[in-house]
């Protein structure tokens, strides 16, 4: 396939409403836990996915066995 270069670029935006299906990829113990979820728009179509560390240094101590804390730290590290 040949590609050829668009200028000036086209800019689409995307408005990103949900996000499901929360996995903990990896789990090291007393040290981080690798966490992914997918990104959805307002009518339920994938737009990506995501990945995220949560360690000693951003709140894997106060995670415990709730899982709504880890719904909350996905939240809090998508509005940065």
């Amino acid at each position: 396939m040949e590609y050829h270069i668009i200028y000036p670029n086209l800019k689409k935006t995307i408005t990103i409403v949900k996000f499901g299906n929360v996995k903990i990829v990896e789990y090291i113990l007393f040290k981080a836990a690798y966490i992914s979820c997918e990104l959805y728009n307002e009518n339920d179509q994938f737009i990506e996915e995501r990945f995220f560390v949560l360690d000693n240094t951003n709140g894997l101590s106060q995670w415990g066995a709730d899982d709504k804390f880890i719904i909350n730290f996905i939240k809090n590290e998508l509005n940065r």
